[in-house]
């Protein structure tokens, strides 16, 4: 794994193992190359949903329906440097990998940790997206919430950037040839990123609850509503699973088999429970079950505003309050 002065080479075969280049051991290879397979696969299912709905019901082009782009572009390109990670023997033991092809796995795991962040801010932008336009007709709601959006511009832009330039030179990751070599410390930066991966997810996951339970109607349908939004924040507990597998990794002596099981739980859990709920392909049906299944709604003076049993498209695309 990575130290103050590059990359380390190969970790010594333990006690009683003989390192075979030619066959290594698939401690967990296969299992990580078929799960980033079945990940795509989804991915590439909820996302051609989407468009199939934009070209054929409702083309008008939202920004929601760019950030999904971009979010399914950058969660593409994470499995990208996954796969590459595997050819160069992400999931064999680390004794089991010649040095160069080690130190080539280095450099795309340091890509991998850079797409993370912007693969993940995207596709929680477009969640949120999602749920401002829902809850259009609550004006300082959707404010809120665009607010949000920028709150956690700011915030992901220094983990962003810190990731970026992790160790200076930046080549000294995967060249242990390098000198005068700074690097900031690794474990705060792992634990930074999980524990605004943490904390964004809860919000997710936490805000429809309220926004849903004040309007009159059956149990049953806020339950389906908290269900649609909240999807995504179902993360949280997935978030703090892997803190406990990016604790165990930071002191790793087996990189190449400790890693991916943060890929894993990175990519294919915690990116595809957001991935579903960013990919729904009609928001707007979303928002008029909302307004179509209740009467009334209190507003902040606690009285109430009486709706319309149907609201047309066009409201809920303005945003406008009825």
């Amino acid at each position: 794994m990575w130290n103050w002065t590059g990359p380390d080479s190969n970790s010594p075969a333990p006690p009683g193992a003989v390192p075979d280049y030619d066959n290594p051991i698939d401690v967990a290879w296969t299992r990580n190359v078929a799960t980033m397979v079945v990940c795509d696969a989804l991915v590439t299912v909820f996302f051609g949903i989407r468009i199939y709905v934009k070209i054929h019901i409702n083309p008008r082009i939202l920004v929601e329906d760019y950030t999904c782009a971009i979010a399914y572009c950058l969660i593409i390109l994470y499995t990208v440097t996954v796969f590459m990670m595997a050819h160069y023997g992400a999931g064999y033991h680390s004794w089991e990998i010649k040095t160069p092809q080690y130190y080539n796995l280095l450099k795309w795991l340091y890509g991998n940790t850079v797409v993370y962040c912007p693969a993940a801010f995207f596709t929680k932008v477009t969640i949120l997206l999602l749920m401002a336009r829902v809850f259009a007709v609550e004006e300082r709601v959707s404010k809120a919430i665009y607010i949000f959006i920028w709150a956690l511009l700011i915030a992901y832009t220094p983990v962003q950037v810190i990731k970026t330039v992790v160790c200076t030179p930046i080549h000294s990751l995967w060249n242990p040839t390098v000198r005068n070599v700074r690097c900031v410390d690794q474990r705060k930066v792992f634990f930074g990123d999980v524990a605004l991966a943490m904390l964004t997810d809860a919000i997710i996951l936490l805000v429809p609850i309220p926004l849903t339970w004040r309007l009159h109607m059956p149990l049953r349908k806020k339950i389906k509503i908290v269900a649609l939004l909240g999807a995504g924040g179902v993360a949280t507990g997935i978030t703090i699973f892997r803190t406990y597998k990016v604790a165990k990794f930071v002191n790793s002596d087996d990189l190449t088999v400790d890693y991916v099981d943060i890929d894993i739980l990175a990519e294919t859990l915690e990116q595809e429970t957001k991935a579903a709920p960013a990919c729904n392909p009609d928001p707007l049906a979303t928002g008029k079950v909302l307004l179509q299944t209740h009467s009334t709604v209190e507003d902040d003076t606690g009285h109430g505003k009486e709706y319309l049993e149907h609201v047309p498209d066009e409201q809920l695309k303005s945003g406008r309050q009825l």
